[in-house]
């Protein structure tokens, strides 16, 4: 599903992530939300780590992806990129972390979703 749509690229997740993020705390989904919004439309080089980074790359079908996350507190929207037209950032998955160390598994998990040809 498409949630962004601006200048730099579109914002689409999976839908099991969306569910994900709608079970996520008001406030966190807000900031969330609107840091999609600015990478939709400036891209992710004016957030800072607190906002949106990148956590590593993994293989996938089509090679290594960067996968990045999406931060709001607990709240991780975690994407990668796919060339276009139109460029995308696609979102597989959401997770509200326990802890503030990502989960490897899941990592190459989505950089595996975002590399499906």
């Amino acid at each position: 599903m498409k949630i962004a749509e601006g200048v730099h690229c579109e914002v689409w997740i999976h839908s099991k992530a969306l569910e994900v993020f709608r079970t996520a705390p008001d406030n966190d989904r807000a900031r969330a939300e609107k840091f999609i919004d600015h990478i939709s439309e400036h891209g992710p080089e004016l957030l800072n780590d607190k906002q949106f980074k990148q956590e590593g790359r993994y293989p996938s079908e089509s090679g290594k992806i960067v996968v990045c996350a999406v931060k709001s507190y607990q709240l991780r929207v975690y994407g990668g990129w796919l060339n276009g037209p139109p460029r995308v950032f696609l979102c597989p998955e959401v997770t509200i972390k326990k802890t503030n160390k990502a989960d490897q598994k899941q990592l190459k998990r989505v950089a595996s979703k975002v590399g499906e040809k």
